[in-house]
């Protein structure tokens, strides 16, 4: 499937962007156009990344930005374009090392279960919402700190730990 064919939801993209709390807008060349946040990276072609740009009012790239009161503000981000730039191909250089299989189960609601042959993994639902073409292909990295959506987009798994999940412990894979 061409990138082009990957198309991101722009209203509900930038609505998770603007929720996510900082943001930074990395333009590279035009079918390879970032945005981050701390719990996910899109990978969007040109026309994706204006509209979402005008979407969420941002006139500034390849700094890190917060929703503040009066519009966008400057944050200050650990990492600079060129740190995010450079993660995002490190990872995907890096390879998969499987496919997850839905469950089919929600947790609180707000998290779909994915699973392989050890351990289930969570996704806040939200993040699907962003995406056009109803269940993405999910893919574990090498790099555990993300998984791999559409083949392009980079999204961190929820800590299960964190979420109680007596009920999965039962059945070892979490």
């Amino acid at each position: 499937m061409d990138l082009h064919e990957r198309l991101v939801n722009v209203n509900k993209a930038a609505k998770a962007i603007l929720e996510a709390g900082t943001f930074i807008l990395i333009p590279i060349s035009e079918d390879f156009n970032l945005v981050a946040t701390n719990h996910f990276i899109l990978r969007l072609n040109d026309k994706q990344f204006w509209k979402v740009q005008c979407k969420i009012e941002a006139k500034q790239h390849e700094v890190w930005l917060y929703k503040a009161k009066d519009g966008l503000e400057e944050a200050q981000g650990a990492l600079t374009a060129d740190d995010v730039r450079n993660k995002y191909v490190t990872v995907m250089n890096h390879g998969t090392v499987g496919v997850l299989a839905s469950t089919r189960l929600n947790l609180d609601e707000y998290i779909r279960l994915y699973v392989d042959n050890t351990r289930y993994y969570g996704i806040h639902s939200k993040y699907f919402e962003m995406l056009s073409g109803g269940y993405p292909a999910i893919k574990k990295l090498a790099s555990k700190e993300f998984l791999l959506v559409d083949d392009i987009h980079l999204i961190c798994p929820v800590d299960l730990g964190e979420k109680k999940c007596e009920f999965l412990k039962e059945v070892a894979l979490c």
